[in-house]
């Protein structure tokens, strides 16, 4: 019985903290999900995208210190808001990685760091 009552309190002390980060998380949402809906509207982003894509206009600002926080928040929430929608938040992270892939791979293009990427790939794929 005393485990029950403890289990009781630490319940009722998270639930507040627990409540509060699902609020959170679907404020987040509310933000971030039309932005990087807007992203694959813009003509940067249509067909295979280009360089422009990466930096389209809602996008552009943000740092890939932000983009790679954005993702993991919004992974952390689908799996944290059980009621909410899971499919919108991996929807939103996925297109941020998608962000930080395209700008990742345009970079290697253009400073011609292509060919030493994929022999550090090589060196740790086998």
């Amino acid at each position: 019985m005393k485990a029950v009552k403890g289990l009781f309190i630490v319940l009722v002390l998270i639930s507040p903290a627990f409540a509060e980060d699902v609020a959170q998380c679907r404020a987040d949402l509310k933000t971030w999900m039309p932005m990087f809906k807007a992203v694959y509207d813009v003509p940067e982003c249509r067909d295979d995208g280009t360089v422009a894509c990466a930096f389209a206009a809602p996008v552009k600002n943000l740092t890939s210190g932000q983009l790679t926080t954005i993702a993991a928040e919004m992974d952390s929430c689908a799996k944290l808001d059980i009621e909410g929608d899971r499919y919108l938040y991996q929807r939103v992270a996925t297109r941020t990685e998608n962000i930080l892939v395209m700008r990742t791979a345009y970079f290697l293009k253009e400073t011609n760091q292509s060919a030493a990427f994929a022999a550090w790939e090589s060196k740790h794929s086998h």
